[in-house]
């Protein structure tokens, strides 16, 4: 949701970025895709880290351990 959202304002700030710039587009469908590859990757890490580590512990042990 976070990245159809940033994309959307990503388009109409970029459209109005265009209109008070001299040579710059809009859009540029590269950037975009690149942008949003380095979001999902830098989220998917930022979730997936924190998973493993708390996989690695047994749970009975964390629970008498609070």
């Amino acid at each position: 949701i976070g990245v159809a959202v940033g994309l959307a304002a990503a388009l109409i700030l970029g459209r109005f970025a265009a209109s008070l710039l001299f040579r710059v587009e809009g859009s540029d469908p590269p950037v975009m895709l690149v942008a949003v590859a380095v979001v999902l990757l830098v989220s998917t890490a930022a979730a997936m880290l924190p998973a493993y580590r708390a996989s690695r512990i047994d749970p009975a042990r964390a629970l008498r351990w609070e």
